[in-house]
């Protein structure tokens, strides 16, 4: 994914964020992504028994996996986590190829692309 950066200056700082502060910047700065309200709606997954874990049905299932019809059934906000389904928080902001932003973080740090969860969360707020 590429990111919008704006020109370096000498003699001034700038923060550096480590891998997971820095996927979730991309997300905000990237204006290459189109963000859209997309009510959320369960899907088909593929669980792996031997492994314990789901995963979106992409159309074929792969050697150890069942299908589970619906079995997708929400999604995580990238930014706070907040839970996006149908019985809790049904409308989110979606982006390709499978980015989920809940409403409050895609109008308080998307639109505005501000980096300020990064305090927010170091100050328990997120």
């Amino acid at each position: 994914m590429s990111v919008e950066l704006f020109h370096l200056k000498i003699g001034y700082s700038y923060l550096q964020l480590d891998g997971y502060w820095g996927r979730i910047a991309e997300l905000v700065l990237n204006r290459s992504l189109l963000w859209r309200e997309e009510e959320f709606r369960a899907a088909d997954a593929v669980w792996f028994e031997d492994i314990r874990v789901m995963r979106p049905f992409s159309g074929e299932i792969p050697a150890g996996g069942a299908l589970i019809e619906g079995g997708w059934d929400h999604e995580h906000c990238e930014i706070c986590t907040e839970k996006i389904s149908p019985q809790t928080n049904p409308v989110g902001f979606f982006a390709e190829p499978r980015h989920w932003i809940c409403k409050a973080c895609y109008h308080r740090f998307v639109l505005a692309r501000s980096l300020d969860f990064i305090a927010d969360s170091q100050q328990g707020g997120l």
